[in-house]
């Protein structure tokens, strides 16, 4: 999974990420890692979860 995003349009970033899907897809789980396009080079990581019912 690769995705851009932006907080205002002169600060922009990406992430790049795994997503999971055990079984018959109930479930994803999602860990991303990125950073932004700044000065201060801003990094981050999420985990995610999405359950479908």
């Amino acid at each position: 999974m690769v995705e851009a995003f932006g907080r205002n349009p002169r600060v922009t970033g990406s992430r790049i990420g795994l997503c999971y899907t055990p079984g018959q897809g109930a479930s994803d789980f999602d860990l991303l890692v990125g950073a932004l396009l700044d000065p201060v080079g801003t990094r981050s990581a999420t985990i995610g979860v999405t359950l479908r019912f």
